[in-house]
């Protein structure tokens, strides 16, 4: 079964790769941010790429490009939150953070689409965010959908990185997302195996912020955490599944590998540091050693971990890109929800 979707809030496009792997067609899609579409229209050809605001798009109503789009397919998109920078508060749902929530199931309710797949962050699930979750499920089923959200770990897919999404999944009346359609036998993958992997000679984009240890270390139980060196980019654990990396990838935000650990498999310098940090109480300056053997990743190794393929397009500015790979649903989880989707529909 094949079925075309409408891409809304597209990004650098991870949902779109995952949901044509699952047996989508794309038939449009659509940010307003111009460096996503000018990705979209390098990684999509030849699907439509429209730079435009939803607002615009929805008040052009039945006139419009979204209102033309197939009806007997898919919605999907991953609308960022409006951030009030206020975390210890019950999510206003009046307020201006889940506003282009709403403005998707708006689009969901011009197109008709058969279903539709809203990603978003796993809080959606939490008491903060009842009255936000609330008021979507009370709008799908005004629309003629039965609702679902699971929360699913882009590690659980094979992706070198824990990311967890809540999809909140629309479906016609008595069918439901056939989640054993996406089960999978990939097994959880190491950040030093996928960064080892990568081709040599791939685009590459490196990131300019340097490496430097924190003044005024503050320790955890782990060498992993904590802030042991400059940023709030952390050194990577290379045997393990690497942490959530930060939407607002750049500058030393971007998390750091040990080039001796992933080139020739010596101990990680930042477990001997913190070791010597746990037991002496020392400073910086006075540990036998320094951090040059250490960088931050490059954008390649982010989307890496990201589970981007390595030739998948990234356009702007170095800043501007690692933005683009720092925001995006990684694209098995993509993947995932449309297969589930597309076996709940058959």
């Amino acid at each position: 079964m094949t079925l075309r979707y409408v891409s809304l809030f597209s990004g650098a496009g991870g949902l779109d790769l995952g949901l044509t792997r699952a047996g989508f067609t794309p038939v449009m899609a659509t940010d307003e941010n111009r460096n996503a579409c000018a990705t979209l229209r390098s990684a999509m050809p030849p699907v439509p790429v429209v730079q435009a605001d939803i607002h615009d798009l929805l008040n052009a109503g039945d006139t419009g490009v979204l209102a033309r789009q197939a009806p007997d397919g898919l919605v999907a998109g991953h609308p960022p939150l409006v951030s009030s920078g206020r975390f210890d508060k019950l999510a206003d749902p009046d307020g201006d953070e889940p506003q282009l929530l709403y403005r998707f199931l708006d689009a969901v309710a011009l197109v008709r689409p058969a279903a539709f797949a809203l990603a978003t962050i796993p809080a959606l699930a939490s008491l903060r965010w009842s009255a936000v979750m609330t008021r979507l499920r009370r709008l799908a089923r005004d629309h003629g959908y039965d609702t679902f959200a699971p929360v699913l770990d882009a590690a659980d897919y094979g992706v070198p990185q824990h990311r967890e999404l809540l999809f909140l999944i629309g479906m016609p009346k008595g069918c439901k997302p056939d989640a054993s359609a996406a089960e999978t036998t990939a097994g959880r993958a190491s950040a030093g195996a996928a960064l080892a992997n990568l081709p040599a000679g791939a685009r590459d984009v490196p990131c300019p912020a340097g490496v430097t240890l924190a003044a005024h270390p503050v320790l955890r139980n782990s060498p992993y955490s904590g802030q042991l060196l400059s940023g709030t980019g952390r050194m990577l654990d290379l045997r393990r599944t690497a942490p959530f990396i930060a939407a607002a990838l750049g500058g030393n935000r971007t998390p750091v590998l040990d080039l001796d650990q992933l080139e020739y498999g010596a101990a990680p310098w930042i477990e001997r540091y913190h070791e010597y940090l746990s037991k002496w109480g020392g400073t910086p300056g006075t540990f036998d050693g320094t951090p040059g053997r250490m960088r931050r990743l490059s954008l390649r190794e982010c989307a890496a971990l990201q589970g981007f393929p390595p030739g998948h397009p990234f356009s702007g500015s170095p800043v501007a890109q690692f933005k683009l790979a720092g925001a995006a649903a990684p694209p098995a989880l993509g993947e995932a929800v449309g297969r589930s989707i597309l076996a709940g529909l058959a």
